[in-house]
């Protein structure tokens, strides 16, 4: 061993360099003997240092390592020197490319390896730079040879390639020119190539590449590497850009561009016949090779034409001095004269690449050419000012701006915002905008991309800030706060509050600043919020400014019925303008100073006195209130939810001193909210737009942050009596429904929770001894014999009603009879009404919605205005006796006490279920009330199946006793076939209103003839024709005597027709989803239904597709899973026996006629003739035959009309 270690290290000490350090040989640890150091017998053997076979050491790399003989070794050996190189340079290698790793322990002077586990490297994505890296070399092109190969197979730079395909012109300038040409051809996907002659031959390039042409058309011409998406043309653009840019700047630093003219011009010669033919890879990659030069050309008059400015300057210094350098100044001269020479030729070669590409591609067919010329133009306006800053270029992007295509005018928009952000261009730009300013503004109100609409509102802030815009101008744009698109909303948000801000200055310019600092001092945050201050001249700006909108808007109409919000039941459009302008609106931050402005009585304002011009700057008028209070609802929910969920560049780590700094900012907006809604409440509870806003802002207030629990819950009952209030002293559906919403959130406070309960009773007992006294010696269940006055007045308490039924049990309320004051008892004892149960009164109040043809027009708006209600307050009784149901038997409760109430359960909803009948078959298939009736009946048999499902209480499950669910038949059966008759044909007609309404095509439904065969005309549970009122469609739902009658202007309105489709489609879908959660709760047995339901998922409009796909989610749910026995693939249960074709025919035969039989027959409607042929119809004129044709060729599509594109 110790021989074998010295030899190296003799020879190693002959060969170095003397040197004044001492060295010794580093003990190996491959070299020393101990266990372990073999793993496996049959592992690879490597030389050593020394020649003996073992594992090389560590710090050489392979190609360090001897593969000769000993002897081989010993003669090409390093020194020392060599070696210590070789080792620092793989140690700076592997450090550059491997993290540093942990330096080993040792133990007993013998180095012990960490049992470290390393990290797994995360996969970055590449960067723009490494993906153009990746661009330039290509492995396919590696061992290519011309100009392609060399800027995209060589990893070098364009300014590399370029200066080395300039080197190959020098010495052979039509090969070198040849290799370009290809190069080009061959960046347009064509494998095809030119040869010397044709470049010699200038003349006959037009030729030649039509030769190309025609050759390359032969193949697929559909993608090229300038669009194509493939991975090895990625990033294929930058590069082609980067070349052509490094080419032309080259050219100019070698002045071969100014000393052979030709070898532009054969390039200009060969792009610019290429950018006019008629394939578009040859037209696309021509126009971004020549725009790119172009651009470059820009680049370089602006650094020419700075280079002259300087020239001059130092020019001018050099002949100011005393003693003038008569050679300086002549070398300066010949340097500004070679630079304006320069200067004039690329400015012609500029006009000339103008000229040829760019005139006849900006307005190509293809929009992505269009697309390249606009940036292109844009690029070198901003670049070269001098040249192209002129109105005879910026026309170009005025005309694009009329482009069909959404991305070339989004592009104009985005070159023109970086035009008007330079403030150096817009004197330039003045008589282009007073040009181009009305199609501006038409493209920020009606253009038919959101995004661009949004980018030209972006645009026209820029020009408002340039003082470009006109009063109206002004006015059109900020109307858009109003606009249904978000985007377009935020984006003029901006825009919008400037409007108010210069409004709020108007008003201040003639005002003395001493005066105005007397009445409304400086804001302070710790003043009083009913103190008066600056800030209200501001909302009273805001409010104008929206009054003013908003009643332009309803004027005019909105332009485009899709871009201006039609609102119901959602955010008001107040709200969503407050929700885009919180952000860009600092005054709106301090919500208490609006709620002080609102509470202000500015009656005081009127009077005359020192400072009552000053109190005029913020006197509210008539309406501003209500707006006010709208835009104050929204900005406490946002105050609310910027508290509680900060955006995302705040989302920081909270300290505890935040933590705290919120929980008191949220404590003191729940204290003064809860001071603030009495007031309001107070003020403008009288009005019923008002009170629902103010109700709205009950609903934001968190009881559990007021900190006084005595004041809190003092303060809280009181503001309870406020709403108890409001809720009986209006009928507005609006307040009932929030006053509601008020009570059931008082529910969820603990410590309030009893006196709600008080309250809500309290509630309950005033509305239905209200309604007694009303019906007092009435007939309840007779339709129009009561007046429509006294009816009103029962709609609105059982309205109350109905609202109460939804936030608190009613059984109690409505199956116990109501109790009444001495004074009065002995009058009202021999009444009916007072014998009868609340709920016995509104079963007989929905025997009114049966219609008839003896109630007056005068009775029967009143009286269908009460059947929905009715029937909502029933259906919430029926909702409250199911949970009752499910509690008493998870509770234990006795049998008999079970079985009582499944009875009287029973009998109601039979008798209710009557009542439905009647009601579905007095009115024809589209009547809301039949529609209502419809999804009613639908939605109580879901209810009741529920109760077939076993009841889960604190992970115990508990099934309903056998007797129980004996008695609970009548209410867990399915829907008759009679009832399921009227469903069908209410479907099929609102399915063939919408297809009407929205010109789409239904499928054909089966032939009369094909539903005779099966049955259906004998079918004896069928219940009996409506041939006056079935299957026609109500006066004013028949969209063609609707038209008819309303003469051109509403035909031709595309709001009512717009209005029109979303009602039916509504309608349509409302019906559908109840259908659809009956059938899957299977309530609905017959199939034919579900068929017809299925029959036009796919033509009916997205809504319709979701929500009849929850049928296939709920057939999946409902599959049972097969047994273990059982084979589903085929894999196992070998031991059944395969059916034969037709054993397997047969059985499906037999099955298909058993369900025909039994299902198809109950669902068809008779079709007309089948009603003709019964004698159940008149018969039909030509004229209404002929009529019925063309609305048939409507709506199964037989009959296509060309203006649909255009809707």
């Amino acid at each position: 061993m110790e021989s074998t270690t010295s030899s190296p290290n003799q020879q190693d000490t002959a060969n170095r360099r003397k040197s004044g350090r001492t060295t010794r040989q580093p003990a190996l640890f491959s070299q020393e003997e101990h266990l372990g150091s073999i793993i496996n017998g049959s592992a690879k053997r490597k030389r050593t240092p020394n020649g003996i076979n073992g594992n090389a050491p560590e710090d050489v790399s392979d190609g360090e390592r001897s593969s000769g003989s000993e002897e081989d070794h010993d003669e090409e050996s390093p020194d020392e020197e060599e070696l210590r190189e070789q080792r620092r340079a793989v140690r700076n290698k592997r450090s550059a490319s491997k993290p540093v790793a942990k330096k080993a322990r040792m133990t007993n002077g013998v180095e012990t390896p960490l049992a470290i586990r390393t990290a797994p490297s995360a996969k970055s994505r590449p960067t723009k730079a490494a993906k153009v890296q990746q661009a330039r070399a290509r492995k396919s092109q590696v061992n290519q040879e011309g100009l392609y190969a060399e800027v995209f197979g060589r990893g070098q730079t364009g300014e590399a390639a370029a200066a080395e395909w300039l080197s190959d012109y020098e010495k052979n300038n039509v090969q070198a020119m040849r290799d370009m040409v290809n190069f080009i051809i061959k960046c347009t996907g064509c494998d095809l190539q030119v040869e010397s002659h044709d470049i010699e031959d200038v003349d006959n390039v037009s030729g030649k590449l039509g030769d190309l042409q025609e050759e390359y058309q032969q193949g697929n011409t559909a993608d090229y590497p300038l669009t194509s998406r493939l991975k090895q043309y990625s990033a294929f653009r930058s590069v082609l850009v980067e070349f052509f840019d490094a080419l032309i700047k080259t050219m100019h630093a070698s002045t071969i561009l100014y000393s052979d003219t030709t070898l532009y011009e054969n390039m200009q010669e060969w792009l610019g016949t290429m950018s006019s033919s008629s394939i578009r890879p040859f037209r696309h990659t021509a126009t971004v090779i020549s725009l790119t030069m172009s651009s470059a050309f820009c680049d370089l008059a602006k650094g020419l034409d700075d280079s002259i400015v300087r020239t001059r300057s130092q020019l001018n210094g050099e002949q100011k001095k005393k003693s003038v350098n008569k050679g300086r100044v002549a070398s300066i001269q010949q340097n500004l004269q070679a630079a304006e020479e320069k200067l004039d030729s690329v400015q012609t070669l500029l006009r000339d690449g103008f000229d040829v590409v760019f005139v006849h591609r900006y307005r190509d067919v293809d929009a992505r050419i269009r697309a390249e010329c606009v940036t292109a133009l844009g690029y070198w306006i901003l670049t070269y000012r001098q040249m192209f800053l002129e109105g005879s270029y910026l026309r170009y992007l005025g005309w694009v701006l009329s482009d069909t295509v959404a991305q070339t005018r989004g592009e104009v928009i985005k070159q023109l915002s970086k035009m008007f952000k330079d403030r150096n261009n817009r004197p330039a730009l003045r008589a282009f905008t007073e040009r181009f300013r009305p199609r501006i503004v038409e493209m920020a109100e009606a253009d038919a991309d959101p995004g661009v609409r949004a980018s030209t509102v972006e645009l026209l802030e820029l020009l408002r800030q340039a003082e470009f815009l006109e009063p109206d101008d002004i006015d059109a744009v900020g109307k858009l706060i109003f606009d249904t698109e978000p985007r377009v909303r935020k984006a003029v948000a901006p825009f919008f509050v400037a409007n108010i801000e210069d409004l709020y200055s108007s008003k201040l310019e003639d005002v003395d600043e001493d005066q105005l600092n007397e009445v409304l001092p400086a804001e302070d945050t710790d003043s009083d919020y009913l103190t008066p201050k600056r800030s209200w001249i501001m909302f009273k700006s805001l409010a104008e400014i929206l009054t003013a909108y908003d009643g332009d808007a309803e004027e005019e109409g909105p332009r485009n019925g899709s871009n201006f919000l039609i609102v119901n039941d959602l955010d008001s459009r107040y709200m969503l303008a407050t929700q885009s302008m919180f952000p860009q609106m600092d005054a709106l931050k301090d919500w208490e100073a609006l709620a002080g402005y609102l509470l202000h009585d500015h009656s005081s304002s009127r009077k005359s006195g020192g400072n009552a011009e000053i109190r005029n700057l913020y006197r509210l008028q008539e309406g501003e209130e209500a707006i006010l209070l709208e835009v104050l609802d929204y900005t406490v929910k946002l105050h609310i939810l910027e508290l509680s969920e900060p955006t995302q560049e705040k989302k920081v780590r909270r300290t505890q001193k935040t933590k705290d700094d919120i929980l008191e900012k949220q404590e003191l907006t729940a204290h003064n909210l809860a001071q603030i809604v009495p007031k309001l409440l107070s003020k403008f509870g009288s009005v019923p737009a008002a009170a629902s806003v103010i109700l709205r802002l009950e609903h934001l207030l968190n009881v559990d942050l007021i900190n006084d629990l005595q004041s809190s819950t003092t303060t809280y009952l009181s503001l309870l009596d406020d709403i108890n209030k409001q809720f009986m002293s209006h009928s507005d559906r609006n307040v009932l429904a929030e006053a509601s919403l008020a009570l059931l959130n008082a529910q969820g406070y603990e410590q309030a929770k009893d006196a709600t309960e008080g309250k809500v009773q309290d509630l309950w007992d005033s509305t239905i001894e209200s309604l007694h006294a009303r019906l007092k010696g009435q007939n309840v269940s007779a339709r129009g014999t009561i007046n429509p006055k006294l009816l009103t007045e029962i709609v609105h308490t059982v309205t109350r009603i109905a609202n109460l039924a939804s936030i608190s049990d009613s059984t109690g309320n409505f199956e116990t009879k109501p109790s009444h004051s001495k004074s009065t008892k002995k009058s009202q004892r021999s009444s009916q009404v007072s014998q009868s149960t609340t709920l016995e009164l509104l079963l007989d109040l929905a025997k009114r919605g049966v219609a008839d043809e003896d109630t007056t027009p005068q009775f029967v708006e009143a009286e269908d205005e009460l059947t929905p209600t009715v029937l909502k307050a029933v259906l919430f009784y029926f909702m409250w006796k199911i949970q009752a149901l499910r509690t008493a038997v998870t509770s234990k409760a006795t049998a008999s006490s079970i079985s009582d109430s499944v009875t009287q359960l029973s009998s109601i909803y039979i008798s209710f279920l009557e009542t439905l009948t009647l009601i579905s078959q007095s009115r024809h298939t589209l009547d809301p009330i039949r529609l209502l009736a419809l999804s009613t009946m639908l939605d109580l048999a879901t209810l009741f199946s529920t109760l077939r499902q076993p009841i889960s209480k604190n992970k115990r499950v508990v099934e309903l006793p056998p007797e129980i669910l004996a008695e609970l038949a009548p209410l867990l059966s399915s829907i008759p076939p009679a009832l399921t008759t009227l469903i069908s044909r209410s479907h099929s007609a609102a399915e063939k209103h919408f297809a009407r309404k929205a010109r789409k095509t239904l499928e054909a439904e089966p032939s009369s003839s094909k539903r005779r065969k099966h049955g259906d005309d004998d079918d004896p549970t069928a219940p009996p024709a409506e041939p006056e009122l079935d299957d026609q469609a109500p006066p004013e739902d028949d969209s063609d005597a609707s038209e008819s009658s309303d003469g051109n202007e509403e035909r031709d309105d595309p709001d009512s027709k717009a209005q029109a489709v979303l009602v039916a489609e509504k309608d349509l879908c409302d019906l559908t989803g109840k259908i659809v959660l009956a059938l899957i709760a299977g309530v609905l047995k017959p199939r034919g239904i579900e068929e017809k339901v299925l029959r036009n998922r796919g033509r009916l409009g997205s809504n319709y597709r979701e929500v009849v796909s929850f049928l296939d989610q709920g057939q999946k749910k409902g599959k049972a899973a097969p047994s273990k026995g059982q084979s589903t693939n085929g894999k196992m249960g070998t031991t059944q026996k395969k059916e034969t074709g037709k054993e397997k025919s047969a059985r499906t035969v037999i099955e298909d006629d058993d369900e025909v039989e039994e299902i198809e027959d109950v669902i068809e409607e008779d079709g007309e003739e089948d009603l003709e042929r019964r004698g159940l119809v008149e018969e039909r004129t030509p004229e209404e035959e002929e009529r019925e044709g063309e609305e048939e060729q409507v709506v199964n599509g037989d009959e296509v009309e060309d203006e649909i594109m255009g809707d």
